[in-house]
């Protein structure tokens, strides 16, 4: 009797013990969850590529379209006075665009701490030692950030393309008006 029981305690010890948490669905949630990290790590890289060549092309634009001090030295003070307005518009849409680009830069540094998150339960998932209830919380809140990554960077988009639309209209306005002044000092 005594060896019946202790061969039952054993054999519920043996089947508790192997029988470890049941990862199967969490696997499928983590599988799933990489093919949209994916996916949204190269939306979130192409558009920092994106945005740090727009800042790029705007800083050069800058660099040969605006006039240097002695350039401006030489003006009169009304053409002064209205390239110096036609600037000041073209800046401000500079520092909008280093706004947006410190945004990303932060988005970015958390992007991979999330990418990190992931590993980790990934990790976790492949040396059998995890708290199901604990990375299956953490996958939700992963997926969450995936699908709100392409929220984030519509509303950056629609920021970024009115930022490009007003200073390049403001570099046109600066543009004409330098030409108009050049033409004007050619016919004295």
């Amino acid at each position: 009797m005594k060896q019946s029981i202790f061969l039952s305690l054993l054999f519920v010890i043996l089947l508790f013990s192997a029988c470890g948490p049941d990862t199967t669905q969490l696997k499928a949630d983590v599988d799933a969850l990489q093919k949209q990290w994916t996916d949204a790590t190269t939306n979130v890289e192409n558009w920092a590529e994106a945005l740090t060549n727009i800042q790029a092309d705007l800083n050069a634009s800058l660099d040969t379209t605006l006039l240097s001090p002695e350039a401006k030295a030489k003006l009169a003070p009304a053409q002064l006075s209205t390239l110096d307005s036609l600037e000041a518009l073209i800046i401000s849409e500079a520092g909008a665009l280093d706004g947006i680009q410190q945004k990303t830069s932060a988005y970015s540094a958390d992007w991979g701490k999330y990418s990190q998150e992931l590993a980790d339960v990934k990790e976790q998932l492949t040396s059998g030692k995890v708290d199901v209830a604990k990375a299956t919380q953490e996958v939700m809140k992963l997926k969450k950030q995936a699908e709100e990554s392409n929220t984030t960077l519509s509303g950056w988009q629609e920021s970024l393309e009115l930022v490009e639309k007003n200073a390049g209209a403001a570099l046109a306005a600066y543009s004409s008006y330098k030409t108009s002044l050049s033409a004007a000092g050619k016919k004295k």
